[in-house]
């Protein structure tokens, strides 16, 4: 976001200053399709990093873990 103009008014009747402001911002446009299956496949990694998560145990300073591994 990049600010492109700034000003300030002088208005009597007021007990404050009105200012403006013109910004440019840059927007990236998604498509919903997209959006949703990539927004789906980070809940699914999300997920599986629970589950290994939980299959954790604490021996004193050092910690086990336990990986099932999958064929895909």
């Amino acid at each position: 976001m990049r600010l492109l103009s700034y000003r300030r008014t002088e208005l009597r009747p007021f007990d404050h200053r009105p200012v403006t402001a013109s910004y440019m911002v840059d927007v990236e446009v998604f498509c919903p399709r997209k959006l949703q299956r990539a927004l789906t496949f980070t809940d699914a990694e999300i997920k599986s990093q629970e589950v290994a998560a939980e299959n954790t145990i604490d021996v004193g300073t050092s910690r086990l873990r336990f990986v099932e591994e999958t064929s895909d």
